[in-house]
């Protein structure tokens, strides 16, 4: 019988680690366990404080790939590693798509990286608000939260469709949006002009 992965080893080895090792050491380190990468072991391996390094996230979302059927709080942790930058772009470019799914098979219609993954999967992030629209809800503009009309106004951006995105935009802006994402409208309405 292998011997058991210990938590605190495996902590201790994810402190340490290069990002270009880390697919081989969780690798090697899960099958002295007698485990390997999957659905489950890469969630528990994910929320350890010490994986939470940013130069990690793009060997974990390159890790996620592999794994098709991941929960999107999941993939919300991994993509949480980086702030703005050229990293969370490439994490976003990586599992932006997946995220989608994920979050489409949980009935979730608005997950907290939306906004993000239009830019990168503007069509896909489309599909995804039609896919998910609330009951009542025809066309993107008559949806009702402020999440989703955002997400939607930037995907619309990203396909090169400017006027589109503008009324959305204006509509943010003039609805009742968090202030955060009306400034976020407002600096792209400003964009626009």
């Amino acid at each position: 019988m292998a011997p058991a992965l210990t938590a605190p080893e495996l902590q201790r080895t994810l402190t340490q680690v290069e990002p270009a090792a880390l697919r081989s050491l969780l690798r090697r380190e899960l099958a002295s366990a007698g485990l390997s990468l999957d659905e489950l072991t890469f969630p528990l391996i994910v929320n350890l404080g010490e994986a939470y390094r940013p130069t990690l996230a793009v060997p974990f979302a390159e890790l996620a790939l592999e794994l098709p059927h991941l929960l999107a709080p999941t993939l919300e942790k991994v993509l949480g590693f980086v702030g703005p930058g050229e990293a969370r772009a490439e994490v976003v470019r990586l599992i932006g798509p997946q995220l989608l799914e994920a979050a489409r098979r949980a009935n979730d219609q608005c997950p907290h990286e939306l906004w993000a993954i239009a830019g990168a999967h503007p069509s896909a992030t489309l599909a995804f608000l039609r896919a998910t629209h609330p009951t009542g809800v025809r066309s993107i503009e008559e949806e009702t939260r402020a999440e989703r009309l955002g997400a939607a106004a930037e995907a619309l951006l990203a396909l090169k469709r400017p006027r589109q995105a503008e009324r959305l935009f204006k509509k943010l802006v003039a609805g009742s949006s968090p202030p955060h994402l009306a400034a976020l409208a407002r600096g792209r309405l400003a964009d626009l002009s």
